[in-house]
């Protein structure tokens, strides 16, 4: 089974981007906490997405996602690293 993962903006029900890997995901949401602070994220949901048609499974959405993000920072480092979509992933 395939998958990837979503990063939206809840508020506006947008798509931020699509992303190989989860890390590639969070490195895009601790770049914005870095940038814009915790504010910036309050309204990003991560999913995991499969190619099964079964629903999206929510990783984590606001708080919560940014404590994931500061406890997987030290497991990946590359800037934009597994983003499949081009989308830069700014708020």
């Amino acid at each position: 089974m395939e998958h990837w993962f979503e990063l939206w903006d809840a508020e506006n029900a947008s798509l931020v981007g699509t992303y190989e890997t989860q890390a590639g995901a969070l490195d895009i949401v601790r770049r914005t906490l870095a940038s814009f602070g915790p504010k910036s994220v309050e309204s990003l949901v991560l999913t995991m997405e499969t190619n099964d048609d079964a629903d999206p499974r929510v990783i984590a959405a606001g708080a919560e996602l940014a404590d994931l993000t500061r406890q997987e920072a030290p497991a990946f480092a590359g800037v934009g690293r597994g983003q499949v979509d081009g989308n830069n992933g700014t708020t």
